[in-house]
């Protein structure tokens, strides 16, 4: 198995390589069966790159190197205050299954969620997925605010967990430099998020 296992990987080499093999997975939970314990580990360490994921208990994901540079240049950093939310608001981690990696909102929780945005950023898109609690469809206000302070304001309709919510950006005179997402109405509901990125183009 190991050697067709590798010579399928030579001839047809993956653009993404996902290993679920975590301890709360649905079949195979021990690190003996992972990536890093099987023959393919030299040559997913010589021509994949492993995002970076701070929940161990979440899937490792690897892309191939050529489109890891790709997704680095589509990409548009961005900082949370909260640490929590950072980590699985940008995590690549999408399922649910295995690992805690939405954000849940509740009375507790603030009224937004404030996206900073590396310096002189020109998004064009934004992609948000809902995590897997929200029942239906519901609002969102999410507001661009650019360097002087002039704000656009766009109404979203937050789609249910698989499907991801697009926000499209016409070109910017100012540079964007934060997001902000009223999640007001998530909160009501003990609805949550599970994931956001923001596109350059």
């Amino acid at each position: 198995f190991n050697q067709r296992l590798i010579n399928d990987l030579t001839k047809n080499k993956p653009n993404i390589i996902i290993d679920s093999i975590k301890p709360k997975s649905f079949l195979y939970t021990s690190r003996e069966y992972s990536v890093e314990k099987s023959p393919i580990k030299g040559m997913i360490e010589k021509e994949y790159v492993k995002i970076k994921n701070n929940n161990l208990e979440c899937s490792d994901i690897y892309l191939t190197k050529a489109n890891y540079q790709n997704l680095r240049k589509k990409l548009i950093k961005f900082h949370v205050n909260n640490s929590i939310l950072k980590d699985k608001l940008d995590d690549f981690s999408i399922t649910e299954d295995i690992c805690d990696d939405s954000v849940i909102f509740n009375a507790s929780s603030p009224n937004e969620v404030i996206l900073e945005l590396e310096p002189k950023s020109d998004p064009k898109k934004i992609l948000i997925l809902a995590s897997k609690a929200n029942r239906k469809k519901i609002e969102l206000n999410v507001q661009f605010l650019n360097s002087k302070n002039n704000v656009l304001s766009k109404q979203v309709l937050l789609k249910k967990h698989p499907f991801w919510t697009k926000i499209i950006l016409e070109d910017n005179e100012e540079p964007t430099s934060k997001i902000i997402i009223d999640i007001s109405n998530l909160k009501k509901m003990n609805y949550g998020i599970n994931e956001i990125k923001v596109y350059k183009y």
